[in-house]
């Protein structure tokens, strides 16, 4: 999956462009582990690669 940001928010497209993750999020670092942190109303959190809030652990 890829990051992109599209009208501010951020969210992620798989290999044919498609968002498989809707644009939401205010800022985003990158996969790793099945989880990517992301920061959503002004909180940091992580998602796994289904777009559902996960522990960090």
């Amino acid at each position: 999956m890829a990051a992109v940001k599209l009208y501010n928010t951020w969210g992620f497209i798989n290999t044919n462009g498609d968002f498989v993750i809707k644009p939401k999020f205010d800022d985003v670092w990158y996969f790793s582990g099945g989880k990517a942190r992301v920061k959503l109303n002004e909180k940091w959190v992580y998602i796994d690669k289904k777009g559902n809030i996960v522990p960090k652990d």
